[in-house]
């Protein structure tokens, strides 16, 4: 059950933390996950949600905030995947979160936010930008002149990654569920945008992008989307996945997978260097996060509705 309340104890900050006012929190999946209750995410409870967070540091700094706390000295911290660091948390799951007037975070995860960007912007940012960069340009390599296929490209993880692919010089097909979502993601930069939930999804997608095989498949519903990429892929195509929102345990018809050399590659969140390198990018001008409303913290529980009843185009923040 979420529930607001207005009596909770002040966060107490470590040596080598800081308290961050939190000004905004956007809404994830992931928010509703621990909600339900999924064995994934044991969670103690009371417990605050919100790993996605903008706000101000104990020395007056306006920041958002990398998910993932990270230890820094394992073995992956020291390969540079401090996204499976071995004692790794994510904020608002393995501890308290942002849906919260303050909060505890380490001072090594705090990040400037880009000039004239809202607070809603900036909470918006990370986790799915973060999340995109690291399934495209870390694990699927894209280059200049290659082809997407965006599968959800109304989602906060999809809309990033239509601007993520087209920063990267490749072309774009996206997937959505309904007209005003499908004319967004051509907004966004995506050649044409095709209905996921039509029968003939898959036919429609190649049928845009020229007749033509795709290079590169982004999906995290699974299912049968995840089987209906896997045949959409070309010789030497990589899928990236970072969910199974509609179904986690898909079939895959492994002759796709060796006559044509496919790589399939999962994503969890994504690194420090995946963080800073998209947070460049939106200084530049190749990426903005995409809010489509706001909420006050007390008005949750309706923001994990809108969630939920696929309502939402990009993200949802809440504001305090």
């Amino acid at each position: 059950m979420l529930r607001y309340e207005t009596d909770i104890p002040e966060p107490v900050a470590l040596e080598d933390e800081t308290i961050v006012t939190v000004k905004a929190c956007a809404l994830n999946h992931l928010d509703v996950w621990i909600r339900r209750g999924v064995p994934a995410y044991q969670t103690q409870l009371p417990h605050i949600l919100g790993c996605d967070i903008a706000g101000i540091d104990a020395e007056g700094n306006k920041v958002l905030v990398n998910p993932i706390v990270a230890c820094g000295v394992c073995r992956w911290c020291l390969a540079g995947r401090d996204n499976l660091c071995a004692k790794g948390v994510v904020i608002g799951a393995g501890r308290p979160g942002g849906y919260a007037e303050r909060v505890a975070v380490p001072k090594r995860n705090l990040l400037s936010i880009p000039e004239g960007w809202s607070w809603e912007e900036a909470a918006a940012f990370p986790l799915v930008s973060q999340t995109a960069w690291h399934m495209l340009v870390a694990l699927a390599e894209i280059e200049p002149g290659e082809s997407v296929l965006v599968i959800g490209g109304g989602s906060g993880v999809g809309s990033a990654a239509i601007q993520i692919a087209r920063h990267k010089s490749a072309s774009v097909i996206a997937t959505a569920g309904n007209e005003t979502k499908r004319a967004r993601c051509v907004e966004l930069g995506a050649s044409a945008a095709v209905d996921h939930y039509a029968e003939d999804w898959a036919a429609q997608a190649k049928e845009a992008n020229g007749g033509k095989l795709f290079d590169v498949a982004f999906e995290h519903v699974g299912g049968h989307i995840f089987e209906g990429c896997l045949k959409l892929l070309g010789k030497g195509g990589r899928l990236v996945t970072c969910g199974g929102t509609i179904d986690a345990q898909p079939k895959a018809d492994v002759r796709y997978l060796f006559s044509r050399e496919l790589t399939i590659k999962g994503g969890f969140i994504g690194t420090k260097r995946d963080l800073a390198e998209a947070l460049e990018a939106a200084r530049q001008g190749g990426l903005k996060p995409i809010v489509s409303e706001t909420l006050p913290l007390e008005k949750a529980q309706e923001a994990h509705r809108k969630i939920e009843a696929g309502e939402v185009f990009g993200k949802i923040a809440l504001t305090l």
